[in-house]
């Protein structure tokens, strides 16, 4: 986590637990190769790039607060 940090302990236990999931995520998707990292995985046709956007984009706009 970097940059202004919360005051309130509940903002920072939930700040520190999505660093947490992301390096979760970001650990498991790491040693994909490129076949590996399109192709899907489930009955839906979600791929590992797909959902690693996907989250992107979730925590980027709830993050500002959308």
């Amino acid at each position: 986590m970097t940059g202004n940090q919360p005051k309130d302990p509940e903002d920072q236990a939930l700040l520190a637990f999505l660093a947490a999931q992301r390096d979760s995520v970001l650990s498991i998707v790491a040693g994909l190769d490129e076949e590996a990292w399109h192709r899907p995985v489930v009955p839906s046709g979600w791929t590992p790039a797909g959902l690693v956007e996907h989250l992107g984009g979730a925590e980027c706009t709830g993050s500002r607060g959308s």
